[in-house]
């Protein structure tokens, strides 16, 4: 099943619909496509930014008052679910429907499974590291809830830079995995560098361009080739699986 089936299925046949995005990159996870769909269909839309955990408090609080209906959680944490969940309550109570039937939505790997599991209390989907384990819509029992737990999905048009960074698509799958790790250090530096600084305990001083910074955590972690070059390959790698794991934050 494409992606534009799966979107339509789920919005048709939700109540509301959770677009689910991930907190480190609020816009590059964000899916209007998605979001124009539900409004033209008028289901209601909740945002909800995963991975909280992985943020500075500073962040969050900019990101509060930036989006300010949404909801910040950690599915892996539990913080947050239960304030997203008597939302999702209120909102049905107010429309009195008594089972209300909640849709997920989002790109692969933004926590989509982590957070219908913590809601319905059970480990009803598989959580996975791996770009795109959820294949199927499934539905999931979550007290009086309903909840349609659909795949990530990905629209044809979007670029391979972007699923890199989402984590979409698995490192070893990427044509140019240094491009996307050069995007990561230079969107984690723009974010909070300290966060860099500290998970690879290196300094990074003003001036310093992605590539400069991309050889600091090579040496820092000793990927060295035999004539003491770093191992470029093995850095970029070292990097993607730290982001997509949630390893560094902002």
């Amino acid at each position: 099943m494409g992606f534009w089936p799966i979107v339509k299925r789920v919005i048709k046949d939700s109540d509301i619909v959770l677009i689910i995005q991930d907190a480190r990159m609020p816009e590059i996870s964000r899916n209007s496509g998605a979001e124009k769909l539900a409004k033209q269909h008028k289901t209601e839309i909740l945002k909800v930014f995963t991975k909280r955990d992985l943020l500075s408090q500073k962040r969050i609080k900019e990101l509060v008052k930036e989006y300010p209906s949404a909801v910040f959680v950690s599915g892996t944490k539990n913080i947050n679910i239960s304030l997203l969940k008597k939302k999702i309550l209120i909102w049905a109570k107010r429309h009195k429907i008594e089972k209300p039937v909640v849709g997920i939505l989002g790109y692969p790997n933004v926590g989509k499974s982590a957070i219908t599991n913590v809601l319905s209390k059970a480990k009803k989907t598989s959580v996975s590291r791996i770009a795109g384990t959820t294949r199927g819509l499934q539905w999931v029992k979550a007290g009086s809830l309903r909840i349609l737990d659909s795949p990530g999905v990905i629209p044809f048009e979007d670029s391979e830079m972007k699923l890199g960074i989402l984590g979409a698509k698995n490192p070893e799958k990427l044509k140019k995995p240094q491009k996307v790790a050069l995007a990561v250090i230079k969107l984690l530096i723009d974010a909070n560098k300290e966060t860099l600084e500290n998970y690879y305990k290196i300094k990074i001083e003003d001036g310093d361009e992605e590539y400069d910074v991309f050889l600091a955590i090579g040496k820092k972690r000793n990927f060295l080739l035999k004539k003491g070059e770093i191992d470029e390959n093995r850095t970029t790698f070292q990097i993607l699986r730290d982001w997509q794991s949630g390893n560094i934050g902002n």
